[in-house]
């Protein structure tokens, strides 16, 4: 192993060659190296802890949609993937439906969170139908995903008033517009359609019809609140 003398003798003249590779080539390779080091070591840490990403114990990744709910809601978790925020706001609100496109990880949330108030169903939320409406619809990490934000949007407001969204910040970290500057991949998921700033996700919501009441930010991610706003409200 090498000691202190021969990493002082090694270390500069490495940061040396990589710095002045051409086209910033060495930087370029430590940050696609940077990249799957990261997932790597994220899939390891998931899978010490069953599956289940850590951030749902460590940070207040339930809480912003638990202090926007009441004990008498009615909510529509659009995406809920296995279930851990619909289960957290089951535990506060009347009823909660999750619904999320994989069948999987509905047969897996269902197996986890059996709680008489919460129900989980598979199917595409552009095909969802509901004879009733709902009080809240929450959307965690999902806009991001959809090309077609709009007719997104415009359907969660035939569906309830009230709209919880958390989204990815784009100026997270100084390292995304540094990523665009080299022309590396600069989002957190290669199939986000978009990553966002509080201008921008306001635009969004207002461009269909919200009224946005609240953003906040939050470990890298952008909290919404949004309400339409019905003829005859103040």
């Amino acid at each position: 192993m090498a000691g202190p003398l021969s990493r002082a003798f090694w270390r500069p003249r490495v940061v040396r060659w990589l710095a002045t590779r051409p086209d910033r080539g060495g930087i370029r390779f430590l940050l696609r190296f940077h990249d799957r080091l990261y997932y790597f070591t994220l899939g390891v840490i998931k899978a010490s802890e069953a599956g289940i990403h850590p951030r749902h114990r460590l940070t207040d990744a339930h809480q912003f949609f638990l202090d926007h709910v009441g004990p008498g809601d009615r909510i529509l978790d659009v995406g809920s993937a296995y279930g851990h925020i619909a289960a957290a706001l089951a535990a506060k609100a009347k009823a909660v439906t999750g619904l999320e496109r994989r069948p999987e990880a509905v047969a897996r949330a269902r197996a986890e969170f059996p709680a008489g108030n919460l129900v989980f169903e598979a199917g595409d939320f552009f095909d969802f139908r509901s004879a009733e409406r709902y009080d809240v619809i929450v959307a965690a990490n999902v806009l991001e995903h959809i090309r077609d934000r709009q007719a997104f949007l415009r359907k969660c407001a035939t569906l309830a008033d009230r709209l919880l969204v958390r989204v990815p910040a784009v100026d997270r970290d100084w390292l995304v517009p540094y990523r665009r500057e080299l022309g590396l991949e600069w989002r957190l998921h290669p199939d986000h359609e978009i990553e966002y700033t509080h201008e921008t996700l306001r635009a969004e919501l207002e461009a269909a019809g919200y009224v946005v009441r609240h953003t906040s930010t939050s470990y890298g991610a952008i909290h919404g609140v949004a309400e339409i706003q019905r003829k005859g409200q103040g």
